[in-house]
């Protein structure tokens, strides 16, 4: 069983895409929350726009253009997007649409959702999907495992 360690020989697995929105203290914590369960394992190469991303001049087109190229470079690059849809923010449901295209799994991440009903096109765009920390850990073992994620895909009330 594939346990949460350092990775010594700094081998990644995979490239990890975090889409989030990040415009409040509360979703950045929740960003680095994630984050950090997700570096723990040490197989993972994560990138997210927040700590990684080109930071832009509202007013600097070139930038904005730039930026918005490179986010969706990063995504096509990348063999898992987790997408954190608390919120429901634009970007971040955005960024899971166009990943579904390229990325081999996609982990909705939502931590408000409780047994409130989920979105269609979310719900089906979705590989799995993590309610908290812990789900999300036990999907990322299973996917180092190359086990099943059928238990964590959304079964729930569709909106």
């Amino acid at each position: 069983m594939v346990e949460e360690k350092e990775n010594k020989e700094n081998k990644y697995l995979y490239q990890v895409y975090i889409a989030s929105p990040f415009f409040n203290e509360e979703q950045i914590e929740r960003l680095n929350r994630v984050r950090e369960v997700v570096e723990k394992f040490g197989y993972f190469k994560i990138w997210d726009v927040y700590h990684d991303g080109i930071i832009i001049d509202e007013k600097n087109k070139f930038l904005r253009e730039e930026a918005f190229k490179e986010n969706l470079r990063r995504i096509r690059k990348s063999d898992i997007l987790i997408a954190i849809t608390d919120g429901k923010d634009m970007g971040t449901i955005f960024e899971l649409g166009y990943g579904y295209n390229y990325c081999e799994i996609i982990i909705g991440y939502a931590e408000t959702l409780g047994e409130k009903k989920f979105n269609l096109m979310l719900a089906q765009s979705c590989s799995a999907i993590a309610k908290n920390l812990e789900d999300l850990k036990e999907i990322l073992k299973r996917i180092l495992e190359h086990r099943d994620l059928s238990e964590f895909q959304y079964e729930g009330e569709i909106e």
